[in-house]
């Protein structure tokens, strides 16, 4: 396929599915937000999910507490309350390790911390999959 956007696996399924060549993907489109990252997890609150997506998610990460105390962990607090919090201390501390480096050169060499899922968020891609897991089972 000429031009630089060539998806291999993905083309050869839709070909093979009986789509003409050109009629799809010629060129990058869709761009996304991170759903973990930045002061977007806190926007209204930090409620990004929907009300029943939310209420799934947080029964999910409580079904699972038995799984990370077996393994010697403390499971998190199927809170998201809890969660809000947590975020807004961590993300006030990447924040302020940014304005430091911008003041302080020692800062610049050492480097600061990027904005990254923390406490609940981390398991927000285990749990996507996990349903995703079930509803193909289906």
């Amino acid at each position: 396929v000429q031009g630089n956007y060539s998806r291999p696996i993905c083309r050869r399924i839709a070909e093979e599915a009986g789509l003409p060549r050109d009629s799809f993907g010629t060129r990058k489109k869709a761009v996304t937000v991170d759903p973990f990252s930045g002061w977007d997890v806190l926007h209204k609150g930090g409620n990004f999910l929907t009300p029943s997506s939310r209420d799934d998610f947080l029964n999910w990460i409580r079904r699972r507490r038995g799984l990370w105390l077996k393994r010697g962990q403390l499971p998190p607090i199927p809170s998201v309350g809890v969660n809000y919090v947590v975020n807004s201390v961590y993300m006030l501390a990447i924040d302020f390790t940014h304005w430091i480096s911008s003041v302080t050169p020692l800062w610049r060499v050492l480097g600061y911390p990027q904005y990254q899922p923390h406490y609940l968020n981390l398991y927000l891609f285990p749990w996507a999959v996990d349903r995703l897991k079930h509803h193909y089972a289906r």
